[in-house]
């Protein structure tokens, strides 16, 4: 038996690409796609998340002590935890058994990974920033093209309700909300352009489930926006299957969810929460002459309290509705129809209602829907809603009438016109004139926080009763309506307090294992008839007695 080795020919090496040449490829689609200009367009919405330390918020803490209980239930083998039980001064609080825990997760993965509590949350505020922005661009490239997507990218990231959500309020799950509101747009809008609509309406089940995980009171809000726009659609296409798709991919997202509101329905009733709804927008209205901010830099919270505008437009979000409904006007008056007309008329409707539902002369729809509307707690809310329909008008303005081409593509010889071409020019000076206007007065001041208070409860449970609440958070939200002390007096020490009347016989007790929600006790003689517990008593604790299950009760 004989071989021979023989070098091959030209026509046999093998052509395949190198590793290298493969990631070249890639890198040079995502280039040409556009990806990376919302990237590059958020960095400079990051600029505060810079400076050293924590910075001071409304409600930033009490998002910090929620990563670190997380990270600290997941340490402990709970993935899922509905309990904290070191919230509520030790008593307890089941929060994610009625508030949505996505926007908590990452920063809970960095802090469980070494992070300390306070980079996590920043790093969370980032993570908000970017998704969010190439959901926009992504609604804004599928319905205008590249241009329409980023217009759509910069006024929904530097909208300054949606700055202020972030470094003002430090609503952590509302800020993460923003990501899946232009979700749900694109996969509608989606559903009723493509020939395929199955991936549509999975797209969309996903992004609902997705907003329900994140906030709440934000999904209650995006459910009539969505179906307006989804029942407008199904009229003017006569595509009453696509709408009913849609409907099914909404109702899919529900399911997806149901982990989380079917207990907070059948339990909330036995909490703060379900007290009913606040009237309290009724001092939050604002004034119809304040909701329009004409500085050149917004400022924010320049007149705080009530009947103040505390979140108002800024001249430059006013600018751009102008554009586009200039845009969409001189469009209608040539009869030459836009790309994507349908949708910028929605948004700008929505961003014109959305605002005017913050102000004063809105009060009689509030007192009409009060049983809804009163969930919300504040009127300001409905500016996520108007930056949204911002960033669904805005696209229009990188459009050519008669094509999907935005203004910066090339014509037909390889150039660009020069009409386009200063257009494109005045977009993009009002697209860096809003993006400083709104980030240059953030008020982002340090917050003094070790990373030993955030991991540990000494200093939330000392926040908690200087500010008379429980638990780290407002409003005795999570405290069980069964406690009949003030939450403003529970952190505090009391002359002479007593523990009620003793048992009687005292129980022969002791603690036989503890776990991080559970604990087991072994009685020295025969179980007496009551043990009492220095827990706050939830809907959903569960007592056993040999095996068997045990009423409990507050």
């Amino acid at each position: 038996m004989q071989s021979s080795l023989r070098r091959p020919s030209a026509d046999h090496i093998d052509e395949r690409p190198s590793l290298l040449e493969r990631v070249a490829k890639i890198a040079g689609r995502l280039w040409r796609s556009g990806w990376w200009a919302p990237l590059l367009l958020t960095l400079p919405a990051l600029a505060p998340l810079l400076r050293p330390g924590f910075y001071v918020s409304d409600d930033g803490l009490f998002h910090i002590y929620r990563i670190s209980a997380l990270a600290d239930a997941w340490q402990h083998g709970a993935i899922y935890p509905r309990l904290f039980p070191q919230f509520g001064f030790g008593y307890g609080q089941a929060v994610f058994n009625f508030y949505a825990p996505l926007s908590y997760f990452p920063g809970a993965l960095l802090s469980a990974l070494g992070v300390s509590p306070e980079v996590s949350a920043e790093w969370t505020v980032a993570l908000g920033f970017v998704l969010a922005a190439f959901a926009a661009y992504g609604m804004g490239k599928y319905l205008w093209g590249r241009g329409g997507g980023l217009l759509a990218a910069v006024v929904y990231t530097y909208f300054p309700y949606h700055l202020a959500d972030a470094y003002l309020r430090g609503a952590l799950p509302e800020h993460m909300a923003f990501v899946f509101l232009p979700l749900i747009i694109w996969t509608t809008a989606a559903a009723f352009r493509e020939p395929q609509q199955a991936p549509s309406y999975l797209w969309s089940a996903l992004a609902w489930a997705g907003l329900a995980y994140t906030h709440n009171l934000t999904l209650l809000l995006m459910i009539p926006v969505w179906f307006v726009l989804a029942l407008l659609l199904a009229l003017r296409t006569s595509r009453w299957n696509r709408f009913w798709g849609c409907v099914g991919g909404a109702v899919l997202g529900a399911g997806l969810s149901a982990a989380l509101w079917l207990p907070f329905l059948a339990e909330s009733k036995q909490v703060g929460i379900g007290l009913g709804p606040s009237d309290g927008y009724i001092n939050h209205l604002a004034p119809l002459r304040g909701l329009i901010q004409w500085r050149p830099l917004y400022q924010y919270r320049a007149s705080h309290g009530a009947g103040a505008a505390e979140h108002p437009l800024s001249w430059a979000s006013v600018a751009f509705a102008a554009l586009a409904l200039i845009r969409l006007l001189v469009s209608a008056l040539r009869r030459k129809a836009l790309p994507g007309d349908g949708f910028a008329w929605y948004g700008l409707g929505l961003f014109v209602t959305a605002s005017l539902l913050t102000a004063a002369p809105a009060l009689p729809v509030w007192r009409l829907l009060q049983p809804i509307l009163g969930q919300l707690q504040y009127p300001w809310r409905f500016m996520t809603l108007a930056a949204l329909g911002l960033a669904m008008a805005a696209g229009v303005l990188a459009v050519r009438t008669g094509d999907d081409r935005a203004p910066a593509d090339s014509a037909g010889d390889g150039t660009v016109s020069r009409g386009w071409l200063a257009w494109g020019g005045l977009i993009l000076a009002l697209s860096l004139t809003y993006m400083a206007s709104g980030l240059a007065r953030v008020p982002v001041a340090p917050v003094s926080l070790t990373s030993a208070e955030a991991w540990g409860t000494a200093r939330m449970w000392a926040d908690d009763a200087a500010a008379g609440q429980v638990g780290a958070t407002w409003t005795g939200e999570f405290l069980p309506q069964t406690v009949r002390e003030q939450r403003w007096a529970l952190g505090r020490p009391l002359e002479g307090a007593g523990d009620g009347q003793p048992l009687k016989p005292p129980p022969s007790v002791r603690l036989a294992s503890v776990g991080y929600d559970r604990l087991t006790l072994a009685f020295d003689a025969n179980p007496p008839p009551q043990v009492r517990l220095h827990q706050f008593h939830l809907p959903a604790w569960w007592g056993y007695l040999d095996g068997q299950r045990v009423k409990t009760y507050p």
